[in-house]
């Protein structure tokens, strides 16, 4: 880790991306906390130092602060440096807490929190709903000086197999009505669902993180799950829509207002509807990617660097459909899809 000419600032780079850090002595101990991801020294020093600030202001009383005080100021420090739904998410997912949001953090204990899991698995949520719970009690506790009892939440062993599968009949009719759709905006959103890419990798995908020329594009540390800037081959079907495309914004899919083009829900419901396809989940085409990945007898491996996962075992929940690189995979599987 190197220093930088801002105090208490230092930076790593990892594949051409800058990762800064503040370290600082704090209570007579050193403290590190990871300030932003991509940004320039100057622009993480603004956030180093407002970061430091709250960070010393919290540690003088969090034991008296309510759990809703204590989440916005965990939203805060987190934002910059988390992906581009972080904050939505987080309140989207802080409603759960609402029964506890007024009590201050001294004054709950474990039972009070195995309640509320307790009460949203009563209430039909899913084991995998509570454990994101689970984990933003988890950051919430982490800025209070107190015992994190967030880790000592309960939450049933769930199966997480995907137990999605499609007939290669249906998916070659799927993929050839995605390449005859006829808005181009929607048609290149599906084929890079068809290639594994996550709703918001998508949405935020920007023309700086686009190489043309050597037919790649870049998901940015912001946008991935895996925190770090990984790159995909575009096929030549795929290159084509995108040079017609219009360059009036800096993101490359968006709606009539000049926002990201993240919500389409009905767009692909209708979709599905008008060439007699089977309900599915726009996100099931990872999963049709990963299957038929799997069938075709490609490894853990190369399936996780196609989907953009860091290890194999999230790999390993297809693998009750039978037992290099991402080019690799998404080429074969679009030769596969177009028949040949």
């Amino acid at each position: 880790m190197l220093a930088t000419k801002y105090e208490n600032l230092y930076y790593e780079q990892r594949q051409g991306t800058l990762h800064h850090y503040i370290r600082f002595m704090k209570n007579g101990k050193p403290f590190k906390r990871k300030v932003s991801v991509g940004l320039s020294h100057k622009e993480a020093n603004k956030i180093a130092l407002s970061m430091r600030e709250q960070i010393e202001q919290n540690s003088l009383n969090t034991n008296d602060e309510t759990i809703e005080v204590l989440f916005r100021k965990m939203v805060n420090q987190k934002k910059h440096f988390m992906y581009s739904r972080f904050e939505k998410n987080s309140n989207s997912l802080f409603k759960h807490l609402a029964v506890i949001s007024k009590h201050t953090i001294n004054s709950l204990k474990i039972d009070d929190l195995q309640a509320i899991i307790n009460q949203g698995l009563n209430n039909q949520f899913s084991p995998a709903s509570m454990f994101q719970i689970k984990r933003l009690l988890i950051d919430i506790y982490s800025i209070a000086k107190v015992e994190n009892i967030a880790r000592k939440i309960e939450i049933p062993k769930f199966d997480n197999t995907v137990y999605f599968d499609i007939h290669i009949d249906d998916a070659r009719r799927l993929y050839k009505a995605i390449l005859n759709y006829p808005d181009l905006i929607y048609r290149s959103i599906f084929l890079f669902g068809v290639q594994g890419r996550r709703k918001a990798e998508i949405a935020y995908l920007k023309w700086s993180d686009l190489d043309l020329k050597n037919q790649r594009y870049f998901i940015r540390p912001e946008n991935n799950k895996a925190r770090r800037l990984v790159s995909y081959s575009l096929m030549d079907e795929h290159i084509e829509i995108l040079e017609l495309l219009s360059r009036e914004s800096e993101f490359v899919h968006i709606n009539e207002n000049g926002k990201p083009l993240y919500y389409f829900q009905k767009r692909w419901k209708k979709f599905l509807k008008n060439n007699q396809l089977d309900n599915m989940r726009f996100h099931d085409l990872r999963h049709m990617l990963g299957c038929l990945a799997i069938n075709e007898g490609f490894s853990e491996e190369y399936i996780a660097k196609a989907l953009g996962h860091t290890t194999t075992a999230m790999v390993k929940r297809y693998s009750r459909l039978k037992d290099s690189s991402a080019t690799m995979v998404t080429t074969s599987i679009q030769n596969l899809l177009t028949g040949g």
